[in-house]
């Protein structure tokens, strides 16, 4: 272990410094470019309408054009809509034949849910708007990890992160000790649980157990994402094991099926963990795919399947992947495990939140961001899936912040051939709709009510009902909404738990004359709201335009009515899409 440690040692004295003086400067002209792209789009715009000033940031944090875009169009401002061109549609043009600017009309064709939310000036608003906006609000700034000013301690301490990290894995790359004990090489690379502090689960455990892409398990990628070291083509000489979970206790640089090398991990979920890997067959130029290995037990593969099926179905009926719903490429198993192979993304929504400061999208992005998702649960309506757990963490991010994804669907219902069956713990809590606390009927409008938390979460960056049980949840929701419907009260099988024989709310407290964490039950005379959504969005918001404000007080409009109590008289996905909000 010593000679090996020494000698990976040697090796990066020798070139780490180079190599990240030589990135340090990359990253200088990539900022240079940056700069003078940013400059050159602004000199050619017309003077904007009185917005919000945004900062600029660098260009991952921007959004990008489209690769099928013939040209760069000409004035890229906040809030205005600059289409670019797919396929089926054509390129809008104004009557001149130039670009549409304010006030001119231009001609798309309908996408899901009819005809495409127009504004009164002309411009269309659809989920292939590539607007130059920034994800961030005012005077925030993404948090971006390799930054170009790289100084002598960093490196240094980059050298011994390096070696450290290579001494624990040498068996995993090039300069590989050939007689090293079997026993060592079947040690778990994860070094961790994958448990992060976000409570999001169905349970009052603390944990990110249904996140598909944790950024706090992703800590192993980083040792050959410089390309100093070469991954060398694992092939065990043991049999593969799983930890006590049914967890594949996977290898750095290990081959899945005959095509697919493992090079990083995203995290770990209730149903498997997901790994980042190369598909070796493939001759495009991005080879990456992310693999999800559920857990090897027969309830999590039952449950695999089913998931392979309907993002089969989805795929199906949507060939041109136009609906937003994360691509499922090829399916296998291996080593006891079913294997999904997905197309690779970024990041999901909540590690976005967290590397924006955590205060929220501007709303531009949270406009776009709904639209597409909107496509997304209107698809699944179509085909009778209820996908029974949307969250951020669920709704997946390209790199260039354009593109999200609706993925894991291994808590989805198909209603063409299920039963649906009361149970108080469907979806996670924090996104938990009344009707499933009450066990009264529910379907296809418990993910609208999902969908309208994440829309107050993404632009105050705030969880709206952060609750610890069903109770306190059901009481958040109280004191937004007012009071239930009685036909709720009347038909739910469990409202025994929550209220008495008279439709009074029995809220659950603990004792505060007790130690023992004892509970008392009290009467709670909740008959009209407490809260206004709409203050609460306006104060995330300080320094918001005119405009900007008019959008803001048609968000919390949504919102509102995403979170009807009652889910029969809840907004449709297909009607939520020619809200005003996305007609401004």
């Amino acid at each position: 272990m010593k000679a090996i440690e020494q000698q990976m040692i040697q090796i990066l004295n020798h070139n780490s410094t180079e190599e990240l003086t030589k990135k340090r400067l990359e990253r200088r002209e990539r900022w240079n470019q940056i700069q003078v792209k940013t400059s050159l789009s602004q000199s050619e715009s017309v003077p904007p309408t009185p917005i919000r000033t945004e900062p600029q940031t660098p260009s991952d944090m921007q959004m990008e054009f489209s690769e099928n875009d013939k040209s760069m169009p000409t004035s890229p401002r906040l809030g205005e809509s600059l289409l670019s061109p797919t396929q089926g549609e054509s390129v809008p043009t104004s009557p001149g034949g130039k670009s549409p600017r304010t006030g001119e009309s231009c001609v798309m064709s309908p996408g899901i849910g009819g005809s495409i939310p127009t504004s009164p000036g002309g411009k269309s608003f659809t989920d292939d708007t590539t607007d130059m906006f920034m994800v961030c609000k005012e005077n925030e700034k993404e948090r971006i990890i390799d930054i170009f000013d790289v100084n002598n301690e960093e490196i240094e301490n980059e050298k011994a992160d390096k070696a450290k990290e290579i001494a624990n894995n040498h068996s995993l790359i090039v300069h590989t000790h050939p007689h090293q004990d079997q026993k060592e090489q079947k040690e778990d690379l994860d070094g961790n649980n994958g448990k992060s502090d976000d409570n999001l689960t169905n349970n009052n455990k603390d944990s990110s157990e249904l996140d598909m892409f944790n950024e706090r398990d992703a800590g192993h990628e980083d040792i050959f994402s410089g390309g100093e070291l070469k991954i060398k083509k694992l092939v065990r000489e043991a049999e593969p094991s799983d930890d006590s979970d049914g967890y594949y206790c996977f290898r750095i640089g290990e081959v899945l099926k005959t095509n697919y090398q493992i090079i990083g991990y995203h995290g770990k979920g209730m149903f498997s963990n997901v790994l980042k890997a190369n598909d070796l067959s493939s001759t495009q130029e991005n080879t990456e795919v992310a693999i999800k290995l559920i857990r090897n037990n027969d309830h999590m593969k039952r449950t695999g399947k089913k998931e392979v099926k309907i993002l089969q179905r989805l795929s199906e009926n949507d060939p041109e992947h136009r609906c937003n719903i994360i691509r499922l490429i090829t399916h296998f198993e291996d080593r006891d495990h079913l294997c999904l192979v997905f197309e690779p993304m970024d990041l999901n929504l909540r590690q976005l939140l967290k590397k924006t400061g955590g205060s929220g999208f501007s709303i531009g992005a949270i406009r776009l961001y709904a639209f597409k998702l909107l496509k997304s649960l209107v698809h699944l309506k179509r085909n009778g899936i209820i996908h029974c757990d949307i969250k951020p963490d669920n709704i997946l991010i390209s790199q260039n912040r354009k593109i999200i994804k609706l993925a894991d669907l291994g808590s989805a219902i198909d209603t063409t051939e299920e039963e649906i069956e009361p149970t108080p713990i469907l979806v996670s809590r924090f996104y938990r709709s009344p009707e499933i606390i009450l066990g009264y009927h529910y379907g296809f409008a418990l993910d609208v009510f999902s969908f309208g938390c994440c829309l107050y979460e993404w632009a105050t960056g705030k969880v709206m009902l952060r609750s610890a049980e069903n109770n306190e949840h059901l009481r958040l929701i109280l004191e937004i909404k007012g009071p239930l419907p009685k036909k709720i009260l009347q038909h739910g099988v469990f409202r025994p738990m929550h209220y008495d024989d008279q439709g009074r709310f029995l809220e659950r407290v603990e004792d505060p004359a007790n130690n023992s964490n004892k509970e008392i039950v009290r009467i709670n005379h909740i008959k009209k709201p407490n809260r206004s959504l709409l203050k609460e969005l306006l104060a995330a918001y300080p320094s918001c335009s005119s405009s900007e404000k008019t959008q803001v007080s048609q968000l919390a409009d949504l919102i509102d009515k995403c979170l009807e109590l009652d889910p029969s008289k809840r907004i449709d996905p297909t009607q939520a899409l020619n809200h005003p909000l996305f007609k401004t």
